[in-house]
C-alpha cells in the first residue's frame, strides 16, 4: 500500500520544489469570430477598443 503525502509535504514540494515555471500554448488556425464586424477588423488593424487597458 503506497504511503500517504501529507498536506504540509506537498505544500512545501509547490512553494519550494519548483526551479522553474513553464506553460503551454496551444494554438488553431483559426478561430470563431465574426470576421465582418468593425470590432474585428479594428483589432486587427491594432486599435484599441473605448475603456480596454491599453
Amino acid at each position: 500500500m503506497p504511503s500517504v503525502v501529507s498536506a504540509a509535504r506537498i505544500l512545501d514540494f509547490f512553494r519550494d520544489g519548483f526551479e522553474h515555471t513553464a506553460w503551454r500554448l496551444e494554438t488553431r488556425r483559426g478561430y470563431a469570430a465574426d470576421q465582418e464586424a468593425v470590432e474585428y477588423r479594428q483589432f486587427l488593424q491594432g486599435v484599441h477598443a473605448p475603456g480596454a487597458a491599453a
